[in-house]
């Protein structure tokens, strides 16, 4: 059975360009580990064989450009982010959480998606049109619905152009992951404002610091809370107990323009 797509890879260019391992490594280790990540997003995970591993990476020479690829040399540096996860397969764990993550909002927009072309089209979100007697022909009713409908195809193709959000360096993108994972599990799944927003919000209670955030982060994740708030207990606040205070969830509802 073939894996479920998705239309793009939100890679963290941050991280990339500080991480020492991948500064320690040359142009062709560099293409084996980008390749077997975009072959992951692509199928869920890579082989764990190491000659279909080789076969995955098989590629003509460029121009110019005498000798062979060391494929083995290559893979025994980036072999060690791919753990085996059984079946005769690895992956990066990182990779795994974001792009499970990514199917989630997916399906969750999908499905939204379909209700609201069904609602458009009956008048109901199930799809059973309601019984309504017939109605004489109205022609500027008509137009106006093509126009509505014209309207409503621009609105839903914008946020398809929109840039990736890039996840500042300092924010640790496991706990982030989870936390996307979260919402989308209680059905507030973040948007792109709602992800600056929480970006805003960390630093604030953080100073930039990612063990700190990725604290409040796990935190939020663990009692399922929309926002993110001071650790109870914790240093960067005086709110102790099991739940955030009123006043702490009010403000940021204020804040995040969020309407129950």
């Amino acid at each position: 059975m073939s894996a479920e797509k998705i239309p793009y890879l939100p890679f963290l260019v941050d991280r990339w360009e500080t991480d020492g391992n991948v500064k320690a490594m040359g142009p062709a280790t560099r293409y084996c580990y980008v390749s077997l990540l975009f072959h992951q997003w692509r199928e869920g995970s890579i082989p764990e064989n190491p000659e279909d591993l080789k076969r995955l990476l098989a590629f003509p020479s460029d121009p110019g450009v005498n000798g062979s690829l060391d494929l083995d040399s290559c893979l025994s540096q980036v072999i060690e982010r791919f753990p085996k996860v059984g079946h005769g397969k690895r992956a990066n764990q990182l990779l795994s959480l974001l792009r499970r993550a990514a199917l989630t909002q997916k399906s969750v927009l999908s499905a939204s998606g379909k209700r609201g072309r069904l609602k458009q089209i009956t008048g109901h979100p199930t799809g059973q049109a309601q019984a309504t007697p017939p109605a004489t022909p109205n022609k500027s009713k008509f137009k106006s619905n093509l126009n509505s409908n014209e309207e409503h195809k621009e609105q839903t193709k914008a946020p398809a152009a929109r840039v990736a959000f890039e996840l500042p360096a300092w924010i640790p993108a496991e706990p982030w992951g989870s936390y996307l994972e979260m919402r989308i599990r209680i059905r507030k799944p973040a948007t792109r404002r709602a992800m600056e927003l929480t970006v805003i919000d960390l630093e604030k209670l953080t100073g930039k610091d990612p063990k700190l955030a990725e604290s409040i982060l796990n935190q939020s994740t663990q009692k399922s809370w929309q926002g993110v708030f001071p650790l109870n207990g914790g240093s960067n606040g005086t709110n102790r107990g099991s739940v955030p205070t009123k006043e702490a969830v009010e403000k940021w509802k204020r804040e995040h323009g969020w309407i129950d």
